[in-house]
């Protein structure tokens, strides 16, 4: 399993080895990826993995941010990939679903 595991790692892009790496190194137990790749390979690691929507989400329900379609619709215009299921999800889970469209609901 080890090699198996230094082998998938050497394939990841650099920035999520190095996110991968080094909170292994300094024993945080949480990281952010939003690569579905990266973020299975970091829960084999141990670690719990969060990506940008979920962290949004956390904002959103802390009152960091005042909307979050606002920031989402934000982050797709930027090029951010996002499932529209993953969108309604993330809507829903803050009490915005009201703002999709009625045949999107």
């Amino acid at each position: 399993m080890r090699s198996d595991l230094m082998r998938v790692l050497t394939d990841m892009d650099e920035g999520e080895r190095a996110v991968l790496a080094q909170a292994l190194q300094e024993g945080i137990d949480s990281v952010v990826l939003d690569d579905m790749e990266a973020r299975r390979i970091a829960r084999r690691l141990g670690l719990k993995p969060i990506g940008t929507v979920g962290l949004l989400i956390v904002a959103r329900q802390r009152g960091l941010i005042d909307s979050l379609k606002t920031e989402l619709d934000r982050l797709k215009a930027l090029g951010f990939w996002l499932s529209e299921e993953l969108y309604r999800e993330a809507l829903r889970a803050v009490g915005e679903s009201d703002l999709l469209p009625k045949d999107v609901q």
